[in-house]
């Protein structure tokens, strides 16, 4: 079918996250995929930067806001993924920030 998008598969994308926010009900199984997407985002668009956690998501987030293509839905979902990476997933298993997520 020419013409029609078709939907990317992510669920490959950082497994343990996903396990993580589905086990303790932050999102539905069929969501954790892109939740883990805007993860891997987030962290591709810190690794270089020597701003502590907190700070990098308020430029991320400011960064997804500023592009035209991110409808608002979708920068909802980054900032909801990015929260619960930082302030649940790094403190519950003891993680670094740089060193959390591998690189794709």
């Amino acid at each position: 079918m020419q013409g029609v998008d078709k939907v990317k598969d992510y669920s490959g994308v950082f497994p343990e996250f996903q396990e993580f926010i589905v086990s303790r009900g932050f999102t539905a199984r069929n969501k954790a995929p892109y939740f883990a997407w805007w993860v891997k985002r987030f962290e591709a668009f810190c690794a270089d930067n020597s701003k502590d956690h907190f700070e990098c998501m308020n430029d991320f987030l400011g960064y997804l806001g500023g592009d035209e293509k991110i409808a608002d839905w979708q920068l909802g979902q980054a900032r909801q993924a990015v929260a619960i990476f930082v302030e649940h997933y790094l403190d519950s298993n003891n993680l670094v920030f740089k060193n959390a997520v591998e690189p794709v």
